[in-house]
């Protein structure tokens, strides 16, 4: 099968999965492993959820709003801080 026959097919049980409610262990598989550029597309699209994105600058709020640290080290996580865009990661 080829590789444009066997995405159409992923695309079709994404559809599918979508108008049911029930989504197949494969599916949700290869979900996961698509990069990150193709699930945007099909997020777009609106086959599959939008993956989430955590920033530096965000993770550490969240931290420090639940944690109590030293003086010193509030001054390293600002430090820390002066890339507010820097992406920690995305899924």
């Amino acid at each position: 099968m080829r590789q444009s026959e066997a995405f159409k097919a992923k695309a079709e049980t994404l559809l599918a999965a979508k108008n049911t409610g029930s989504l197949d262990a494969e599916t949700a598989r290869w979900i996961a492993a698509l990069p990150d550029a193709m699930h945007a597309r099909l997020a777009a699209v609106g086959l599959v959820e939008p993956r989430a994105a955590m920033t530096l600058s965000a993770f550490l709020d969240s931290y420090l709003a639940g944690h109590t640290v030293k003086p010193q080290t509030l001054v390293v996580l600002g430090h820390a801080k002066t890339k507010p865009d820097c992406l920690l990661w995305s899924r």
